[in-house]
């Protein structure tokens, strides 16, 4: 989460495994119940409560307060991002007056052994914050900006801010014109910092990366669907000469009924078709009939019209 702007106060409560950076606040910096977070915050007040594993980066124009928390890290503010500095004047903070290190633990106070473990001082953050590059805002009245230059914007605690003081929107009467009536141009967005540079370059490198695992998960799919494919056929293809040869062996076995016609000539495939030893069929003499077929299987012609 990333608060690019001042405010009147910030409450955060239960947050849990968040990274979160909020701009200077004129006024209280709440935290109750969050816990394994990375958190970075310029304020007037700063408290934490029942707060446990947070690494703040931190400046305070006052002392910093901790009531039953603990495994807390304390190190003073060092993050930049474009028109911080009028956000700090918008504020009402001095950089250069930072009280960070002047923790009062209200858990000490109850049990002094425990001081030492519930917070540690760093002079310097574990690690930098990159800020995204966000768009600067247009000036206000201009088409699709909500806030117009006279309108009050709501501050965080509730209260009315005209636009060209600073307060709610953040865009100040200068962004506007210049002593000429002109308009003025923008800052200088976060893309043309060195961090929003850095940033950038950190993002193309993990999109590289992300694009050439991609590449490299799609070539080992393609090989698993072809392998699979020509294992595929090969097992349909040994199926179907098994079932081939199954039915080739049961057609061996069958009698001549059974079988089907065989011959090189219809009379000799119609032949095949007769069972010679069978009995007669309730008595009937079929000699004449045979001698006809054997007649014609001889002659390998049609058999006579009339007898």
């Amino acid at each position: 989460v990333y608060l690019l702007d001042h405010t009147a106060e910030v409450e955060v409560s239960n947050c849990h495994d968040c990274r979160i950076f909020i701009g200077p606040v004129d006024g209280p910096a709440i935290f109750d119940s969050c816990s394994n977070c990375r958190i970075a915050v310029a304020c007037q007040q700063f408290q934490a409560k029942n707060c446990t594993n947070i690494d703040f980066e931190l400046y305070c124009a006052t002392q910093p307060s901790l009531h039953s928390s603990h495994s807390i890290t304390l190190s003073p503010w060092g993050s930049s991002y474009a028109g911080v500095e009028d956000h700090f004047e918008g504020a009402h903070l001095d950089p250069r007056s930072n009280q960070w290190n002047k923790v009062y633990d209200a858990s000490a106070a109850d049990d002094a052994a425990s001081a030492d473990a519930n917070f540690a001082l760093c002079d310097a953050p574990s690690e930098s914050w990159v800020i995204p590059a966000f768009e600067v805002a247009p000036p206000p009245g201009a088409q699709g900006n909500p806030f117009g230059k006279s309108s009050p914007a709501a501050n965080g605690n509730g209260h009315g801010a005209a636009a060209g003081n600073g307060g709610g929107s953040g865009i100040p009467d200068s962004f506007l014109e210049d002593g000429e009536g002109r308009a003025s141009p923008p800052a200088p967005s976060a893309a043309q910092t060195p961090v929003g540079r850095a940033w950038e370059a950190e993002l193309q490198a993990r999109l590289d990366r992300q694009a050439k695992e991609e590449g490299e998960k799609k070539v080992q799919l393609q090989e698993a669907a072809a392998s699979y494919l020509d294992q595929f056929y090969q097992e349909r293809e040994t199926q179907k000469n098994a079932r081939k040869a199954a039915a080739r062996s049961a057609s061996e076995a069958k009698g001549p009924m059974e079988a089907g016609a065989e011959g090189d000539n219809e009379w000799e495939r119609t032949l095949s078709l007769i069972d010679f030893n069978a009995s007669p069929l309730l008595g009937t003499d079929l000699s004449r009939f045979k001698a006809v077929l054997m007649s014609c299987k001889k002659r390998g012609s049609a058999a006579p019209a009339s007898s």
